[in-house]
Parts: structure tokens; C-alpha cells; sequence
């Protein structure tokens, strides 16, 4: 996954730039805590129909990305996926991993992320 302003195209999915860039989050001792997925609910807020990412298949602006993370959050609740256990990931180069992925990390819960060719060997 690339990130950043280019126009190429890849097999995979490619993120669009934030709306602005995020303050540092150890810009002071009293900063509060920044993760990538509150920057998604952020940059939904800021500029909810500019784009965010661009898949062969599809577009999602950061409005329709961070409604998807918070309905996979819904979900990973649902099923008891809220504590501090991590959670193994096979992880593919789509969005519903890279959705799952931010919602994992909004719900304080660690991915592993797993190749999908991984083997016993």
C-alpha cells in the first residue's frame, strides 16, 4: 500500500494524503495520545468527502472509510473483542483488512498481522 500524494495505481489499495497533517502527539507532555485510527475519525471530521483510499474497486472518502471502521469495531465488540488479548490477522493487501486493522487499533486491541503464505515450516 503507498501513501501519499501519487497518482499511480496498484494491484492493492493506495491511501490518499491526510487533509492536514496531524500535530506530533509527543509535542508535549500533556499531549494526548494519537493513533493512526483516531486520525481517521479525525480527518473524517475535517474533510469528510475528499478521498482516502483508492482500490482497483473501489474509492472511499474519509467520511465513508471511518464509518466502516466504526461498523467493524461494532462487530469486533459484538464478539467479545474489546480487551487486551491480541488478535492474529491474516493479513491481505484489501480493505477489509485495512479496516479491520484501524478498527483493532481504535478498540486498543493488537494485530498481529499474518502473511497469508505463512507456514508451519
Amino acid at each position: 500500500m503507498g501513501v501519499g500524494p501519487s497518482t499511480r495505481r496498484s494491484a492493492g489499495l493506495r491511501a490518499s494524503p491526510w487533509p492536514s497533517a496531524p500535530s506530533s502527539p509527543r509535542a508535549s507532555p500533556s499531549a494526548p495520545e494519537a493513533t493512526v485510527s483516531l486520525s481517521v475519525f479525525a480527518a473524517a471530521r475535517e474533510a469528510p468527502a475528499r478521498e482516502a483510499v483508492i482500490t482497483d474497486r473501489e474509492t472511499l472518502t474519509w467520511a465513508e472509510l471511518a464509518d466502516r471502521v466504526r461498523a467493524a469495531v461494532a462487530a469486533l465488540r459484538a464478539r467479545g473483542l474489546d480487551g487486551p488479548d491480541p488478535v492474529g490477522l491474516v493479513a491481505a493487501n484489501d480493505l477489509p483488512t485495512f479496516e479491520t486493522v484501524h478498527a483493532l487499533v481504535a478498540l486498543g486491541v493488537p494485530a498481529l498481522l499474518l502473511h497469508p503464505r505463512l507456514t508451519a515450516a
